[in-house]
């Protein structure tokens, strides 16, 4: 369902934190749910550059810096880095343990 995709998600971005904050949950729940970074991330990835700049320009617009932006992007595509490694391994360990 949505919400196992968006729990799981959210799990991605806590990582290796087995806690979320307040301060966490804000970062990735914006207030428009079209402008976030998973959004952006999952765009990046597919190679959808011009509505990738769409979700940066309305983040931008709504308030974030971009300092905030990357940082949060940044830690977002790591995490799918260490999600696709571990799948490529065949153990789910790395994304399960604290590190």
């Amino acid at each position: 369902s949505a919400l196992d995709g968006s729990v799981d998600s959210f799990w991605l971005f806590i990582h290796p934190k087995m806690t979320a904050t307040i301060a966490d949950a804000r970062t990735i729940a914006p207030e428009n749910p079209d402008e976030d970074v998973f959004k952006l991330a999952e765009l990046l990835l597919d190679d959808r550059k011009k509505e990738a700049l769409g979700v940066v320009d309305g983040l931008y617009r709504s308030g974030s810096r971009a300092p905030e932006i990357v940082a949060a992007l940044a830690g977002q595509l790591e995490r799918y880095k260490k999600a696709q490694a571990a799948l490529a391994s065949g153990s789910s360990s790395s994304c399960t343990s604290g590190e």
